[in-house]
């Protein structure tokens, strides 16, 4: 899989926007099923940033993303969960052939 764009979230405290490069998400496979188009693969990145924004702002965002790959090169669903910011953009994904991971 590969990551493209820049992840932006926004401090639901002091208003900062955050940006994580595509290069800083390192998406891992957190469960895969054998269906009956072959195999579906689900993938998860998550990290916590510490605001240090406007009036020293000490605010934790928290983010999540999962997803989900089925079949083989389709993407079948994303889940993006944003605790204490506001996502801004989100990354996009090519899950064109790839070697076994």
């Amino acid at each position: 899989m590969i990551v493209n764009g820049t992840f932006s979230v926004e401090c639901d405290v002091c208003g900062k926007v955050h940006n994580i490069g595509a290069d800083e998400a390192e998406f891992e496979i957190t469960e895969t099923e054998e269906r009956a188009q072959g195999q579906e693969r689900a993938r998860g990145w998550g990290t916590e940033i510490d605001c240090d924004g406007n009036n020293n702002c000490d605010n934790q965002i928290e983010i999540e993303c999962e997803v989900w790959e089925y079949p083989q090169g389709q993407l079948s669903h994303q889940d993006t969960n944003v605790t204490g910011g506001t996502l801004r953009n989100g990354f996009s994904y090519d899950l064109g052939e790839h070697p076994e991971e």
